[in-house]
């Protein structure tokens, strides 16, 4: 069983973790014209990455309490993902359209790999409120990127709006959205954890 304490340490593992990407990714446009924008563009990446592995990584501690065999494999098998692609996307060049094309590639991989264990809770019919709050940061999380990598709104929007770079500033409001429907999805389980622990120690 999964204990409150270390529920409560997965959560705040998580938030930490996102509060470190959004800072990460306030920096690199705060510097991105200047000498130093590579560095910065490099720690935006990490901070991606470890906003992905913690959801994951916080997803696992509070929906397999239970099964805590599946809960080692699941950690090692994410962190060790994300291991690979921060080591992948730290190096090489950091322009061109090949480059971006392997950087999304990579996040593709990495957002789908940090997705497995809800998708397995949910093949395995093991429901629960954090599955579907889950499911949805994961499909709010994947339009944003859509959108980005395609530059779907780009041309529309900065034609009859006059807004530049439209769908990168929405895959960052969509990040947020994912990040507080993660957050919520998190404390819920963790009120129901809390709960059902009050219950079996009365």
């Amino acid at each position: 069983m999964s204990f409150p304490s270390a529920n409560a340490a997965a959560i705040l593992m998580c938030l930490t973790a996102n509060a470190f990407c959004f800072a990460c990714s306030t920096f690199y446009h705060i510097f991105a014209d200047h000498a130093e924008a590579d560095s910065w563009l490099q720690l935006d990446h990490l901070g991606i990455v470890c906003a992905i592995w913690a959801s994951s990584i916080s997803f696992v501690a509070l929906s397999l309490g239970c099964h805590p065999y599946e809960q080692y494999v699941y950690m090692g098998f994410v962190t060790a993902a994300a291991a690979a692609c921060s080591h992948r996307l730290w190096g090489g060049s950091r322009h061109g359209c090949s480059e971006r094309r392997s950087r999304i590639s990579t996040y593709v991989i990495l957002g789908s790999l940090a997705a497995l264990p809800a998708f397995c809770c949910w093949y395995l019919s093991r429901y629960s409120g954090l599955v579907a709050y889950f499911g949805t940061m994961v499909i709010i999380n994947t339009s944003g990127g859509a959108i980005y990598a395609t530059h779907f709104l780009d041309t529309a929007i900065e034609m009859k709006l006059g807004v530049p770079d439209a769908s990168h500033l929405t895959i960052h409001i969509l990040a947020v959205a994912g990040a507080l429907v993660c957050e919520r999805g998190l404390m819920s389980a963790y009120r129901d954890s809390l709960s059902k622990s009050l219950t079996l120690g009365a």
